[in-house]
């Protein structure tokens, strides 16, 4: 695979292709539970040909996360499962943002020239060294931090459908009253009470459910 890895040098002990070779053989094990049509390296080498070198890379990298998820949750008791499958999901969401700069790894911008162009932009300011420090903080955080890559991440390449998906099936599934919210229940009933029942208030709107879940609707077209 051509222009994978471009900066690795052979060594006496080990070669770029044997570490490919390698790289192969596990990826294709570990994909082969959610991707049978991945479960062998050809199989797994043909269907990186049709990708740029640095996504070839990136497929590679993530595999054992992926290895995680489909085939060792099942195996992680209970009450560690969802704790391991975020940390897990968090984990593959750095790596592919590594690829376009939206995550990076604290040490390595510590060590960048907009890092050092910040600090004396905040030397220049007057700042004391802890004010300098929150300063950098906050500027790393808001730019290149895992929580920015996620929220990224998510913003560009999951759909409107998938984003609520993802936020109705997050914690505990409740049933609840499309397009409406406490605000707005508030105006609509002046004795509404947060302890009050889903049936309790759609008796108390009666009609005007119906018509809010409408207007709700061509709002968002």
């Amino acid at each position: 695979m051509n222009g994978v890895y471009p900066n690795m040098k052979d060594s006496l002990f080990w070669t770029r292709k044997q570490y490919l070779e390698t790289r192969l053989k596990e990826a294709s094990a570990h994909y082969a539970k959610a991707f049978p049509e991945l479960g062998n390296p050809s199989q797994l080498a043909e269907y990186l040909e049709k990708l740029d070198p640095k996504m070839r890379e990136l497929v590679l990298e993530v595999d054992n996360f992926a290895s995680i998820l489909y085939g060792k949750l099942d195996s992680i008791p209970d009450y560690l499962r969802d704790a391991i499958a975020i940390v897990v999901m968090f984990s593959m969401i750095e790596t592919l943002q590594l690829a376009t700069k939206k995550y990076v790894q604290l040490h390595d911008w510590l060590q960048s020239k907009e890092c050092a162009r910040k600090l004396d932009e905040l030397t220049a300011q007057g700042l004391d060294a802890d004010q300098r420090m929150k300063g950098l903080i906050r500027v790393y955080f808001s730019t290149y931090g895992s929580a920015h890559a996620a929220s990224d991440f998510f913003e560009n390449y999951l759909s409107q459908s998938d984003k609520k998906s993802l936020i109705r099936t997050y914690g505990t599934t409740k049933e609840c009253i499309e397009g409406m919210s406490r605000d707005l229940l508030r105006m609509l009933m002046p004795n509404f009470d947060e302890r009050m029942t889903l049936q309790e208030i759609k008796q108390a709107l009666g009609d005007r459910v119906g018509e809010i879940e409408e207007a709700h609707q061509e709002t968002h077209l």
